[in-house]
């Protein structure tokens, strides 16, 4: 599963005062993907659910005084109320026992990729120079503890995604810091993976 990340969106624009009268230029970028593949005589299939149909970079846009109004906050678009979430699930072929998890593992991760470079913001101490956009709370694989549903027969594991990744503290006081942040942004993807680590055949 892949999801684009952008900077603002579906929430309020990001506004700063313009005195040269700018009509601030657009974009817009929708993910191209390919659908999976499946191979007979596996075990089992593997799925990948989730409530999440967007994700943005937005100001905090808080009347909090202690808080910068053009804070960056990470917000997601969701299809229902639950909090953001990705679901794994693994349904067995029919036959296939659950001993099978005697020899199975699954493991998944949920990264952030192609971010072009790290941020230099200059609203941070100038020692600590350029900082990663996104923080990703879990590295590497994590292993999954399968939960049975009977009902459905099928397996199923669920990850709350503010659990997994953040974004690392920045204020973009000015229209040239948000448009140097864009660059640094690049065009990032929320990548999330599931594996038995078995090098497919064939």
């Amino acid at each position: 599963m892949v999801l684009c990340v952008t900077i603002g969106g579906v929430y309020a624009a990001w506004t700063y005062t313009n005195p040269a009268a700018d009509i601030t230029d657009q974009r817009i970028e929708q993910l191209i993907t390919i659908s999976t593949a499946t191979e007979q005589g596996a075990a089992g299939t593997y799925a990948i659910e989730t409530n999440v149909t967007g994700m943005s970079i937005e100001q905090l846009g808080t009347n909090d005084q202690d808080k910068d109004f053009h804070t960056a906050a990470l917000e997601y678009t969701t299809n229902d109320d639950a909090a953001p979430y990705v679901k794994f699930t693994l349904k067995l072929q029919e036959n296939t026992g659950s001993d099978i998890f005697n020899t199975l593992t699954s493991k998944y991760s949920i990264e952030v990729v192609d971010v072009a470079s790290a941020y230099d913001n200059p609203n941070d101490n100038p020692d600590e120079g350029p900082k990663d956009i996104f923080v990703d709370i879990k590295t590497g694989e994590t292993v999954i503890t399968w939960e049975y549903d009977s009902v459905n027969d099928i397996y199923h594991f669920t990850v709350q995604l503010e659990n997994e990744i953040a974004l690392n503290d920045f204020v973009l006081a000015s229209k040239p810091e948000h448009t140097a942040f864009t660059t640094a942004l690049g065009r990032p993807v929320l990548e999330v993976k599931i594996t038995d680590g078995t090098t497919p055949q064939g």
